[in-house]
């Protein structure tokens, strides 16, 4: 997750509603697995940022640890679950111990020279899930501009080229892609009505119509066998 420490306010919500909507899958997978053979989880959100997701799992009852290369990231985390100081692409090497069910990677896979050995690393640590957020290069823009990305982005894909990253690369089988928001526009302060009118088209209406060209694509996946 992002780490900047102030975002513009529709920029902050936006990653609220990520963190929520990722713990969501966990919560559903959670509820999956404990029915099917009492499975507990365990979770790691590698990337864990500011420790938005880490916040929201702990509110869920889902216990988890988290995982950063910033000295600050760690501590700012550390408040709402033990978080370890990790390189993603030494990560089996770098955590204590290898007893996680999920992986979480939330705007982080775009970060590193190399995804397919950061993929590796997660298989390493014997996780079954990996939960993959990522910025979408697919997504609907409706300006003419061609705007300017984070600077520490390396790499970038739309939903054809993750799935192809995830699955022939990195030896992860999707199994669900979950819908983003579609924005719109940037607009200054707008009366209520409109307003409604336009978090409707955006969380709702768009991504219903345009399922893998959202803000971020979403994907829950499985280790293959």
């Amino acid at each position: 997750m992002h780490i900047r420490q102030s975002r513009p306010e529709r920029d902050q919500r936006y990653y609220q509603e990520l963190a929520a909507g990722l713990v969501e899958i966990v919560v559903d997978l959670r509820s999956k697995l404990e029915e099917e053979n009492a499975q507990k989880i365990k979770v790691l959100d590698v990337g864990c940022g500011k420790g938005e997701v880490l916040r929201e799992l702990v509110e869920n009852g889902i216990d988890c640890a988290g995982a950063d290369i910033d000295d600050e990231c760690v501590r700012t985390s550390s408040r709402f679950a033990p978080v370890y100081k990790a390189n993603f692409m030494t990560l089996a090497e770098d955590l204590p111990n290898h007893d996680f069910t999920v992986v979480i990677a939330s705007h982080v896979l775009e970060h590193v020279d190399t995804p397919k050995e950061a993929l590796h690393q997660i298989a390493r640590i014997g996780a079954e899930y990996l939960i993959v957020a990522v910025p979408n290069l697919g997504r609907i823009s409706f300006t003419s501009k061609v705007p300017l990305v984070n600077r520490g982005h390396q790499m970038g894909w739309n939903a054809p080229h993750l799935r192809t990253l995830l699955e022939v690369q990195g030896g992860f089988e999707v199994l669900e892609w979950r819908r983003d928001q579609v924005f719109i526009g940037k607009f200054g302060s707008l009366p209520a009505p409109l307003s409604a009118i336009t978090r409707f088209i955006e969380t709702k209406l768009l991504p219903a119509v345009f399922p893998t060209q959202g803000n971020s694509l979403i994907c829950l996946c499985k280790t293959k066998s």
